[in-house]
């Protein structure tokens, strides 16, 4: 979706197994049920980067969410666009982990706001001061901060941290995370590619003449580097069949969930059931998705000779995207090396 389009938000779903799930978390999930793969991925578009507008995406599971991007006024198109104002899968509410493909303030201007926000739905008992001393000297609640995790390059989580600064009892934990991220619901790779080929060596120099050169050269500023997510859901749960339960001698109780979990039972017969016997898997889509933003055109030759993501593009295998969610400008996007990259 290159910056250009208009502001319009959509949804689409990916689904790991059948079933009617709003992907929406419920009140009172327990963290048990949070540790089991999600049966529904669910993918909003909250902002496209049209004129005015920012562009954001929102990934939400019936247990979890998680953003990519928010730059300034991301709040506000979540709540107003048209289609999404009454839509649940929209909500922010239970959002823990932000991931940003590049430090921008078109990608991270609303992370001060979000945060504060953040923390009065996590933390009710805080509260919101304009100066210092308006804040009273000892915190409101003893209890254990709520956190957000930002991913993302270097310094991106350093506007979001200026929110503490304004809270009473900066009572949101916000971490900086770097590496891969996993959870019950995605395994989320970070590709990273660099302004002018600036990787490891862009000369193909190579022992002391390389070193020699890394420590002669200048640090990179934090926005010579940009980040693709790959994001691979995690296989669901496989589906008891009760007729085939009831033919292996087994019946409601603590081994259909255990079975379920994936975990072979003992009958008093000393019968062994295995899960394959008793659970049905469906034919469902398990390939990654990818969120990519070329800034500019300086980073395209890096974005290009990125092995991890070439080659997923070019298979028609598991191993290939079932979606690209392309943040990229439109100068960038139109141009013919970015075209036949995609293709």
């Amino acid at each position: 979706m290159p910056r250009k389009n208009k502001n319009k938000q959509a949804a689409s779903s990916i689904k790991p197994q059948n079933g009617n799930v709003s992907g929406v978390p419920k009140k009172g999930k327990s963290m048990k049920a949070e540790s089991r793969p999600p049966s529904t991925i669910n993918i909003v578009v909250i902002g496209t980067g049209g004129p005015g507008t920012s562009h954001s995406l929102l990934v939400t599971t019936e247990f979890s969410r998680y953003m990519f991007n928010c730059g300034e006024g991301t709040q506000r198109l979540a709540a107003m666009g048209k289609g999404l104002r009454s839509s649940a899968l929209a909500k922010l509410s239970g959002l823990q982990n932000i991931f940003i493909t590049h430090k921008s303030w078109e990608n991270t201007g609303g992370l001060l706001g979000l945060s504060m926000r953040l923390e009065g739905q996590l933390n009710p008992e805080s509260r919101i001061f304009l100066s210092k001393e308006a804040q009273p000297q000892k915190p409101l609640s003893e209890k254990s901060p709520p956190s957000i995790t930002i991913h993302g390059p270097p310094g991106v989580e350093k506007i979001a941290l200026m929110a503490k600064k304004f809270s009473e009892s900066a009572g949101l934990n916000i971490v900086k995370a770097s590496g891969e991220f996993s959870d019950s619901a995605l395994t989320i790779q970070a590709v990273p590619f660099y302004k002018n080929s600036e990787n490891q060596n862009k000369t193909g120099a190579s022992g002391p003449v390389l070193k020699k050169m890394r420590r002669d050269s200048s640090p990179q500023p934090e926005t010579s580097v940009a980040y693709a997510y790959i994001c691979q859901p995690k296989s669901p749960l496989g589906k008891i069949n009760v007729e085939k339960c009831l033919d292996a001698g087994i019946t409601i109780g603590p081994m259909v969930g255990r079975l379920q979990r994936g975990e072979s039972v003992t009958l008093d017969d000393g019968t062994i059931v295995h899960p394959d016997q008793v659970t049905d898997f469906s034919d469902s889509e398990k390939r990654p998705f990818l969120v990519v933003e070329c800034p500019s055109l300086e980073f395209l030759p890096s974005l290009i000779a990125s092995e991890s993501l070439g080659s997923r593009l070019k298979s028609s295998g598991d191993d290939s995207f079932s979606l690209v969610v392309h943040m990229t400008p439109e100068e960038v996007y139109n141009s013919t090396q970015y075209q036949l990259w995609m293709r």
